[in-house]
């Protein structure tokens, strides 16, 4: 069941990414949607400022407008490491302070709202990839837009 739209996506040629590290451990499939912080023992994405830039083969950005899960197109990427910037505005929600990100077959990490937060899965294998937003069900819309940078 979809329960929100991609509003637009631009493919880039070639993609930035400030730097920015992300620590912590997570059991797969473990969910910290509508909560005020992650379960013990989540990964969390990290709050980040524009510092440092490195280029990447490709990337996309894209914006969303959702309320319960979205999932993201389809990309193809080489092996190595897939990195998510996401901002999410979720003032609208008094009840979360943050929401998940799920790459394919790999862990869900916490963002929190309000705020621009990076993550970056690392030992990504080659092949067709998307991601999978997820918070409460609560009825409440919540609005943001984010980049995804891949080999």
């Amino acid at each position: 069941m979809r329960f929100g739209k991609i509003i637009g996506m631009t493919l880039l040629a070639v993609g930035l990414v400030f730097s920015g590290t992300a620590v912590a451990n997570a059991s797969e499939g473990t969910s910290a949607v509508g909560l005020a912080q992650p379960p013990a023992g989540m990964k969390r994405a990290v709050l980040v400022t524009p510092d440092t830039v490195r280029p990447l083969a490709g990337s996309f950005t894209w914006t969303a407008d959702w309320s319960v899960r979205l999932t993201s197109r389809t990309w193809y990427q080489n092996s190595g490491s897939t990195t998510i910037y996401s901002y999410m505005n979720c003032s609208g929600d008094p009840y979360i302070s943050g929401y998940t990100i799920k790459l394919s077959g790999r862990e869900s990490v916490w963002y929190g709202c309000n705020g621009t937060y990076v993550y970056t899965w690392g030992g990504v294998g080659s092949g067709n990839k998307n991601f999978v937003l997820t918070k409460s069900n609560d009825g409440r819309y919540i609005t943001g837009n984010g980049t995804t940078y891949y080999p």
